[in-house]
């Protein structure tokens, strides 16, 4: 099976991201600069080509990195086929 992440930067929802964010940036002045940021390209996506967009894709999957590794882990040695991948930036191929 191969599962491929596409068009991941006009997908993301800005509230979700806010919120990963807002996890660890406290600076009331960021956060509001950061939301001007990505509602400048509209409703949902970041800004393709930003300075930002790397950062802020980093931050949005980290959790299907920790997914997947789950994944890694509980397959390596078990009868279902052993998952690997790859992410870089806003491509991820399984």
């Amino acid at each position: 099976m191969i599962l491929i992440l596409r068009a991941y930067f006009d997908t993301v929802r800005h509230h979700l991201l806010l919120e990963k964010v807002a996890r660890r940036i406290k600076d009331d002045d960021v956060m509001h600069l950061l939301k001007l940021m990505l509602t400048a390209s509209g409703k949902q996506g970041v800004p393709q080509g930003g300075v930002i967009s790397p950062l802020l894709s980093n931050i949005y999957l980290t959790e299907v990195d920790r997914m997947l590794e789950r994944m890694k882990g509980s397959t390596r040695s078990g009868k279902y086929t052993y998952v690997e991948y790859g992410r870089f930036a806003d491509d991820l191929s399984c």
